[in-house]
């Protein structure tokens, strides 16, 4: 006597290819649906549609009237010789445009001596050490 019961039938070939054909549809329409949704949520490769933004027409404010205003006229009178300044900036400029050369010089107003007066620092530069060609330096007197 073989471990099956009495009035059960030997197993079939075909109820194990309709399980297996079960699974595959099943699996088929997981499948699908996995696709779906990934093509939902990469947009199918499509481009975001642009909606153009309304043209506001060309705005021009409203003229305002100033009053007139008198600039009033402050004479200069060129005092360095009689001051005995005598001081003509070099920057060094070679034509590499380095930092140096665009700042320009400088000029301090200070009292250095306490002795009660406005003493001046000029600061000037000069060519640089790697620069050995001469050429003239656009030099502005003061």
């Amino acid at each position: 006597m073989t471990g099956r019961p009495p009035h059960s039938s030997p197993p079939s070939h075909n109820a194990d290819g309709a399980v297996i054909g079960r699974v595959f549809w099943w699996s088929l329409a997981v499948f699908a649906l996995v696709a779906c949704g990934l093509g939902i949520v990469f947009g199918l490769g499509q481009q975001p549609v642009e909606t153009p933004l309304p043209v506001a027409p060309d705005y021009v404010p409203p003229q305002v009237e100033h009053a007139t205003v008198n600039i009033p006229r402050l004479p200069f009178t060129d005092i360095t010789l009689e001051a005995g300044i005598d001081f003509v900036h070099v920057n060094g400029a070679y034509g590499d445009k380095l930092l140096p050369e665009t700042m320009g010089g400088g000029c301090a107003f200070f009292d250095f001596d306490n002795d009660g007066d406005q003493d001046l620092l000029f600061v000037n530069a000069s060519a640089w050490p790697w620069h050995t060609e001469s050429t003239d330096t656009p030099a502005r007197k003061f």
